[in-house]
């Protein structure tokens, strides 16, 4: 066996192919995105095919990278926690990059900075965009960016477990760092068949959702995009008035179950598929859930002003709360305590195992359960007290970690809303931007609020955003470690030249 180059993975050659956990992920997921960019250059002869020549190129030539790392790349025999996490951060990165690529071929956008914002916010399925406006943009454009949405809300990692069948080592840590959660549910005993399973779970639910809005009066086109978009809670719609757009309460109806169904835990709606409803009907966390949703809903509609319409309010309530981001009315223009809890969902998210952002509700339902034994042994400091949630204890590892990352969350959001100020914002567009970026939601408020772009903050603050979004996508963690490493590899590197 052959030491081909040092990295923070083990990268070896054998047998003619390089062992390389990285490559062996970047590979799929780069032959699923540039296939998915030949269907948008498809969908694209559907309208003028102003486009499709574009998108093809750029399908083939990813696709071409995509197999050659395939082919070329194993995953090593051993692998630690941190390899696992620098190479779901890099295939995120990878697949962004290549998502890119069409708008700039396509001269949707000419710079390139602004191209990967729109890439990473579409992969991540946050929803914020700097395209305006949207009316006129080719059709196999708007496709695209709707697809993205769709491919990384179930994850491309779990994408590219479920077409390797040779992944021998690092599965669940690769999966538990791409996953949106504290931990990872294993359907299957075999981690493809559990990759499998989300996935169809995932695409059955949207194809129900698309003929929902097909029987509410969409066209397909739009059904199949608003489709995408609500399972993934994504946001980005084909149109600049988003929902509003429609003006239906049929189909505002059936985003809102897209929406509900994107926010829950997907190994819950397999057990329901598997013909075990028990376990959906015994979820503290999803009782939690609907009920944030109804009552904030009717909340923001009584606190919200004259002009808050009920509707509005339930269907603007489901769309942060689940951080979809879609918009049927500009929330900046309700009251300020309307708007107070609506950043209140947006930061608390929906359930672990979901689509969604922010921090989930298992974590809020942790954090209670922590604060409440703590005021407890302040006064029988020798009481021995554990926590639970669903009738389950939490192990006090899982407590760590869920206590850890919401300090860590916070903490990178107050350090980015300084930098964003610092490049030119104000105080309070800076806080919606990250607030919304981190947690996946799309729009946020200030100059940040769903009736504007982000081309309102300058150029570096919107890659401070872009790289946000990553962090929010990954839970932060897998972004810092391969940051880090990377840190320490160059540190090395420019001492060994010293």
């Amino acid at each position: 066996m052959e030491r081909v180059g040092r990295s923070s993975e083990l990268v070896h050659r054998r047998h003619g192919f390089v062992e390389s956990l990285t490559g062996a992920l970047c590979g799929p997921a780069l032959v699923a995105v540039g296939a998915a960019m030949s269907a948008a250059a498809l969908v694209d002869l559907t309208g003028d095919g102003g486009a499709s020549g574009e998108l093809a190129v750029v399908s083939l030539a990813t696709v071409g990278a995509g197999a050659f790392l395939w082919w070329m790349c194993r995953p090593p025999e051993k692998a630690s926690r941190g390899d696992a996490m620098v190479a779901v951060s890099v295939t995120w990165l990878a697949s962004s990059a290549a998502g890119a690529l069409p708008f700039l071929a396509a001269g949707v956008l000419t710079n390139p900075d602004d191209a990967l914002f729109e890439s990473i916010s579409g992969f991540t399925a946050t929803g914020s965009t700097v395209i305006s406006p949207l009316e006129g943009v080719d059709r196999g454009i708007l496709f695209w960016r709707q697809t993205m949405q769709w491919l990384g809300g179930m994850g491309m990692v779990l994408l590219a477990v479920a077409v390797l069948p040779y992944l021998r080592v690092g599965g669940m840590e690769l999966l538990a760092a791409e996953a949106p959660g504290p931990e990872v549910e294993r359907l299957a005993p075999r981690l493809r068949d559990t990759a499998i399973r989300l996935w169809g779970v995932y695409a059955l639910l949207t194809g129900l959702v698309a003929i929902g809005l097909l029987a509410a009066g969409t066209g397909l086109f739009d059904a199949v995009s608003h489709a995408f978009a609500a399972l993934a809670t994504g946001g980005f719609s084909p149109h600049d008035a988003s929902v509003a757009y429609f003006d239906s309460a049929a189909v505002e109806i059936v985003l809102i179950f897209g929406m509900v169904a994107g926010g829950t835990n997907f190994a819950l709606w397999a057990s329901l598929l598997a013909g075990r409803p028990r376990a959906m009907l015994a979820s503290g966390q999803l009782r939690w859930y609907l009920t944030m949703l109804v009552v904030v809903s009717v909340l923001v509609w009584m606190v919200g002003g004259s002009s808050t319409r009920l509707r509005d309010a339930v269907f603007t309530v489901t769309s942060l709360a689940t951080t979809t981001g879609f918009a049927t009315a500009d929330y900046t223009t309700w009251s300020s305590a309307a708007q107070l809890l609506l950043i209140g969902v947006m930061l608390a998210g929906s359930m672990t195992g979901s689509t969604s952002g922010a921090l989930k509700i298992m974590r809020v339902q942790v954090l209670a359960g922590f604060a409440r034994r703590e005021l407890i042994r302040a006064r029988q400091p020798l009481r021995v007290l554990g926590l639970r949630v669903d009738g389950r204890p939490v192990p006090e590892a899982v407590v760590a970690n869920v206590v850890a990352f919401v300090g860590l969350y916070f903490l990178t959001a107050v350090v980015s809303v300084v930098v964003v100020t610092a490049l030119g914002s104000d105080i309070v567009t800076a806080i919606g931007g990250v607030v919304t970026t981190m947690g996946g939601v799309g729009p946020g408020v200030g100059e940040a609020g769903p009736s504007v772009t982000f081309e309102g903050f300058t150029r570096p603050a919107r890659l401070v955003l872009a790289f946000d979004m990553l962090l929010g996508r990954l839970e932060i963690v897998p972004v810092l470690v391969t940051v880090t490493l990377l840190a320490n590899r160059l540190r090395e590197a420019t001492g060994r030249r010293r």
